[in-house]
């Protein structure tokens, strides 16, 4: 699992503790711990993926390393080929699937390099009657296959495993997607915030919680959603951001598409933050901290003139 994936399943932890903590806070709203239930669900479901990972174990002979070694060339053909056709169409999705490189296969795990293989087997499957016109053909998808069986096979892996290593990551990657993108986002967060004039303590505390803390990387962003008071998206709104001590701009942006706007990197400090735009009044935050690899958050409401 990458860190970015761990960073957020944190933070949904964090979120469910401090919810959990705090119960009294949301008596009031009676979907609150239903869809934070939801959210439960979902992150135990992730616990236990991630606990089937763990328990593979595999075991390699010298004999498969002439076997890994055509399985990764043919693997890296397949992907480049795959890759030609997805910029091809400007497909950055499948694009990112193949995206790996002669050293990404030699550095990769004796047990993670086969999943890596699968997964560009599977890309360049799923496109082959295109992928063919870009120096691949069908029997290489189909002979790439049978090098990943008999790789697996070799190393005397478990694969009758009702669930592979890679499709547990990639339903892993689901099951966080879900619980951000529908149960946090449009659900938990928008809850939430009918408290800030009510319970501004533990709505506060809960925009803690919900930050991301991206511990593999050492800088931070700024990001977020600015609307008008009916909640109309915003775009071209200014987000501008001062150093708090100096006053000198540090970082500025537009929002853009659904009034999203994103500053990144950022530097570990004290910010304050401004919105802007003629016809609209001026909304600014004061004395903000950026911590190491965090993702600070915002959703701004904007009062047209």
């Amino acid at each position: 699992m990458r860190g970015r994936d761990r960073n957020r399943i944190d933070m949904i932890t964090t979120v469910i503790e401090y919810c959990e903590k705090n119960s009294n806070a949301t008596a009031g709203i009676g979907a609150f711990a239903i869809v934070l239930g939801k959210v439960k669900d979902k992150r135990k479901k992730i616990d236990e993926l991630n606990e089937k990972e763990g328990k593979w174990s595999v075991g390699v002979t010298e004999d498969t390393n002439g076997l890994r070694e055509r399985m990764s060339g043919l693997a890296l053909k397949c992907a480049n080929g795959t890759s030609a056709y997805a910029y091809s169409i400007n497909n950055n999705t499948l694009a990112a699937l193949v995206d790996f490189n002669e050293d990404d296969l030699r550095l990769a795990k004796k047990d993670e390099v086969d999943d890596v293989c699968q997964g560009i087997h599977d890309a360049a499957l799923a496109s082959a009657a295109e992928v063919v016109n870009f120096g691949i053909s069908g029997a290489d998808i189909g002979n790439l296959q049978g090098l990943i069986d008999e790789y697996r096979q070799k190393m005397q892996n478990p694969r009758q495993a009702i669930i592979t290593k890679s499709q547990a990551n990639k339903k892993v990657k689901e099951l966080v997607r879900e619980i951000i993108d529908v149960l946090l986002e449009k659900q938990l967060d928008l809850m939430v915030n009918t408290l800030k004039g009510t319970n501004f303590g533990f709505w506060s505390g809960y925009q803690m919680a919900r930050n991301i803390i991206d511990r593999g990387i050492v800088h931070s962003k700024v990001k977020g959603v600015v609307r008008d008071t009916e909640d109309v998206p915003l775009i071209g709104i200014r987000f501008i951001i001062y150093d708090t001590e100096t006053k000198k701009v540090v970082k500025e942006t537009v929002s853009e598409k659904k009034g999203l706007f994103k500053v990144s990197p950022m530097a570990v400090g004290n910010f304050d933050f401004k919105w802007e735009m003629e016809g609209f009044v001026t909304k600014t935050q004061e004395n903000v901290r950026v911590g190491a690899g965090k993702v600070v958050r915002r959703q701004v409401s904007l009062k047209r003139i």
